[in-house]
């Protein structure tokens, strides 16, 4: 049977993982209800093989079919799935990838497995500040495609912000597997990154830096 993963990116990825220092659980939520669910057999397989690696530190639960609890829990809706959450004790807020990690984004996608292991936040301590001092809630969804060399940075710089702060949820959303969200958002270019509060709706595109990003969040405050 063709593997999604060859040996060589196998290895690639036990090396890369092998310095976790904390579990981290991923939930991979599909339904083959779901009209986004195209890649939802891909998607099984691929973190299936990445289960056969036997990391330690990473445990994989491959969850067929949306509940109710998703949404209170993580705020993934059913027309949300797929969804791949991130838990791990250093996660204040929520972490979630929607569609199918690939390309481009596969390495942040990993990266964040790392990062999040490690407990690491690549930020200057007044950013950290900044980020802590959120108080209302805060949902970022960062559009992307597999090919954009620039979504990785967007992605990366939103879950680096919900990692510290419990009122964030931040979702990277794979913008062709949920056509109908992007065209109702009106997603003309990656990333795009779209900040909703109460108050206001904010958005942007391209990856800008990390104190940029933060004022963004801000400003919908």
């Amino acid at each position: 049977m063709t593997q999604l993963l060859d040996q060589n990116t196998r290895d690639a990825i036990k090396k890369y993982l092998a310095g976790m220092e904390s579990p981290v659980k991923l939930l991979v939520i599909t339904d083959n209800r779901s009209p986004n669910c195209t890649y939802c057999n891909d998607i099984k397989m691929l973190f299936k093989e990445l289960s056969e690696l036997d990391l330690e530190m990473l445990q994989i639960e491959l969850i067929d079919g949306w509940r109710e609890e998703f949404e209170k829990n993580y705020g993934i809706r059913f027309e949300h799935v797929p969804a791949i959450v991130f838990l791990n004790d250093n996660v204040k807020g929520k972490i979630v990838y929607r569609g199918i990690p690939a390309d481009q984004e596969f390495g942040v996608f990993l990266e964040t497995i790392l990062e999040l292991s490690l407990g690491h936040v690549h930020l200057r301590d007044e950013d950290v500040e900044r980020i802590k001092k959120i108080d209302k809630n805060v949902d970022i969804n960062v559009y992307v495609t597999p090919s954009c060399p620039y979504c990785p940075a967007a992605v990366a710089s939103a879950y680096s912000i919900a990692m510290l702060n419990p009122n964030i949820k931040a979702y990277a959303v794979e913008s062709v597997e949920f056509q109908v969200e992007s065209n109702e958002n009106k997603i003309r270019a990656v990333p795009t990154v779209i900040i909703k509060t109460d108050k206001k709706t904010v958005r942007f595109e391209g990856a800008l830096p990390i104190d940029v990003f933060i004022s963004k969040i801000e400003s919908a405050l």
